[in-house]
């Protein structure tokens, strides 16, 4: 298993259109009351946020300095929910979604519910595409046709959310991601980006058990008709890896740096694409450490989701 923090805070290249304009000093925003037709006249994106105005006469005041003054933050914004680090955000587009920002010391990536047809990774040095390095990934709705019975009877799917995890090699200066559109919906779109310096905690041991924390709500009216109001699905991920007791102190170091932050957890970090190197953005619920013997030892985890 390891580990992964965001390094990825900003872009130097993103081609991915937001909602609303970026918060203009010199313009008078008002207050808009119809939730369902709010314009630019009361939200803006400030950094990686969006903005909606609780005043009339809103003029030149910064939406961070007068956070829950003049301003209220509306939610994270299109161009830039890739990397907050919540799973249930989505940067989304009708069209090919095109990044690019700096290496850095990141040597791993993980794409977490994204949907695209293909994903490339290209690696550049002062601007030039170092075409040797150049990773691809494809999808196709096609993914479960084995067999000439599959190819006829199968029903035609299109897969989503999926999770990639990709290695990057010590090169470039800069890293350019190309997310294209699913054929059938003409749209790609990625839930969560996050690269960095992977950090080894040992290996995974079978037994890895998943399991679900849903916040939907569920009534039963006088006549015992069931209603859910739906809501987002967590997941829950327990496992355990085995370590060599020399590295306990390090381990029990980098525990407790994480303890507290939301980083991904490449639960399977073998080349195993069918269980997708079961990835999960989320926070440590609790880890504890087993001494068995002085060659090895145990590390117990549970995982839950950052939604």
């Amino acid at each position: 298993m390891k580990y992964l923090s965001q390094e990825i805070l900003d872009f130097t290249s993103n081609n991915i259109t937001d909602d609303f304009s970026v918060w203009d000093s010199t313009k008078t925003y008002i207050l808009e009351t119809d939730d369902t037709n709010l314009t630019d006249d009361s939200v803006v994106r400030y950094g990686h946020y969006y903005y909606r105005s609780l005043v009339n006469d809103n003029l030149n005041f910064n939406p961070v300095d007068y956070e829950n003054i003049k301003w209220v933050k509306w939610g994270v914004s299109n161009r830039y929910a890739m990397i907050d680090l919540a799973s249930g955000t989505k940067s989304v587009l009708n069209d090919n979604i095109v990044i690019e920002f700096e290496r850095n010391l990141i040597d791993t990536l993980t794409l977490g519910y994204f949907k695209a047809s293909k994903i490339v990774v290209e690696h550049l040095e002062n601007g030039t595409v170092l075409s040797d390095y150049t990773q691809t990934f494809t999808y196709s709705a096609n993914d479960t046709v084995l067999d000439y019975w599959d190819y006829f009877y199968d029903v035609y799917s299109v897969s989503v959310d999926r999770a990639l995890k990709v290695d990057i090699p010590y090169i470039g200066d800069t890293i350019k991601i190309t997310l294209y559109t699913e054929t059938t919906t003409n749209e790609a779109y990625i839930g969560y980006l996050v690269g960095g310096h992977s950090v080894d905690m040992g290996d995974t041991l079978y037994g890895v058990n998943f399991s679900f924390n849903s916040f939907a709500i569920k009534e039963t009216d006088d006549f015992g008709t069931l209603n859910i109001i739906k809501r987002n699905v967590q997941d829950l991920v327990d496992f355990e890896t085995i370590i060599d007791t020399g590295t306990l102190p390090e381990l029990k170091r980098e525990v407790k740096k994480i303890y507290n932050d939301i980083v991904v957890f490449i639960v399977d970090d073998s080349d195993n694409d069918v269980l997708e190197n079961l990835l999960t953005l989320g926070v440590i619920e609790n880890a504890s450490i087993v001494l068995n013997d002085p060659v090895k030892s145990v590390m117990t985890w549970s995982i839950i989701e950052s939604i």
